[in-house]
């Protein structure tokens, strides 16, 4: 009587076969989801990081940046140290960590980016 029972419940052959192909198109869907999420916010962050750029360059153009540039190629060889730190101090440096935190964000998207594409490329070979 028990095994009679137990015969009833037995799973179908290719069930195993089925789960795994289940499991892997939700992979694809999520990779597909998050990569879309993520190119989003590489747009976004793009459209910062042009921004910020903008003002980075207008505030080196008032700090006089360009000024101690013009010093190193006509004078810079003899007073190299001097000039260097000079163009160090002038360099907007609040801005500057902005706009570099905006680039790593960017470049951690990107990544994420190709990340979730190699799932999709992966999964799609295998079809």
């Amino acid at each position: 009587m028990k095994t009679e029972s137990l015969e009833a419940y037995k799973p179908s052959e290719n069930l195993y076969s089925k789960v795994l192909t289940n499991i892997r198109n939700k992979n694809v869907t999520n990779a597909k989801k998050r990569a879309s999420i993520f190119f989003l916010l590489g747009i976004l962050t793009l459209i910062a990081c042009i921004g910020w750029s903008r003002q980075i360059m207008a505030e080196i153009h008032q700090s006089g940046f360009y000024e101690y540039m013009k010093l190193i190629f006509s004078d810079g060889l003899s007073y190299w140290k001097e000039i260097g730190l000079s163009l160090l101090e002038s360099l907007p440096s609040d801005i500057g960590i902005i706009l570099l935190s905006i680039l790593f964000a960017m470049l951690m998207i990107v990544r994420q980016i190709f990340k979730n594409l190699n799932i999709i490329r992966k999964r799609s070979l295998t079809l």
